[in-house]
């Protein structure tokens, strides 16, 4: 699987401890994400985020069968009567527990070889399947042989759209993946679960034009831009995206189509 590059990153936990934690994951004799039969092409799929817009999407996103939770939008999602088919974790450190408190046994816990054991050891009794987060600061080797490696940034949203297109999705529609802040900050539809999470520096960027939206965006989400642009670059011609929400990358989605559909006329003007 082809590693997505973005703008520069730093992991959660130091990478010795990512080490470590994917050689105790590998010793867990755990089912591979590769062995999902249902996570495979067919209806279209949503992949759920916890941007602010999600909660104005919650009776739309209630028509869809297939759903992919990512990370700590879990909970959000069962309060509001949602059961995901899938929830896919990433984050190595384990405050990501504050955030699946209502695990169930009709979703599909998909976690990540470096997440913390104390998280492999939360989800053992439930339906857990591991899979590889590769990147730019972990060698291929340290996985092992013969695995399933999936690229997609620095966020759990584009690791599960890569996820999915690389088991055959190609319909996809993402909800609460605004990628910024509002006017008043709200970061998600839900508050963080401690005092001691925050979002870091906060920067102001255009998408467009001077005459373009301005967007505010904490570091991990301007890196979520970047790597999505990526992804478009790379699976363009395989994959149908449908955003439900405003944001940067809705914003960022309806720019390229403008600009394609000034190309193609411009390019049909020329041929006549």
């Amino acid at each position: 699987m082809q590693q997505i590059e973005g703008c520069v990153s730093e992991t959660a936990v130091p990478v010795e401890k990512l080490v470590d934690n994917i050689k105790s994951a590998n010793q867990r004799g755990l089912q591979n994400i590769s062995e999902l039969s249902d996570f495979r092409e067919g209806a279209k799929i949503a992949i759920v985020g916890g941007g602010p817009s999600l909660k104005d999407n919650l009776e739309l996103l209630k028509t869809y069968k297939r759903i992919i939770a990512c990370g700590s939008v879990h909970d959000y999602l069962v309060e509001n009567n949602i059961i995901p088919e899938w929830c896919m974790i990433c984050d190595a450190d384990p405050v990501v527990l504050n955030y699946v408190k209502l695990t169930n046994l009709d979703t599909k816990y998909l976690v990540a070889s470096q997440c913390d054991p104390e998280v492999f050891n939360y989800f053992k009794d439930l339906n857990i399947y591991i899979w590889h987060a590769y990147g730019d600061k972990l060698g291929k080797e340290i996985f092992g042989e013969n695995q399933v490696l999936l690229g997609g940034g620095c966020t759990i949203g584009t690791r599960a759209i890569v996820a999915a297109a690389a088991f055959g999705f190609s319909d996809i529609h993402l909800f609460g993946f605004d990628t910024c802040l509002t006017n008043d900050y709200k970061h998600h539809a839900y508050d963080f679960s401690t005092e001691e999470e925050t979002l870091g520096n906060i920067t102001e960027i255009q998408l467009g034009g001077p005459d373009s939206p301005k967007f505010k965006v904490a570091d991990y989400m301007l890196g979520q831009i970047f790597d999505f642009k990526t992804i478009l670059k790379v699976y363009a011609n395989r994959l149908q995206f449908t955003f439900h929400g405003g944001g940067a990358l809705a914003y960022l989605m309806e720019l390229g189509h403008k600009l394609a559909k000034e190309k193609l006329e411009a390019n049909n003007g020329n041929s006549i």
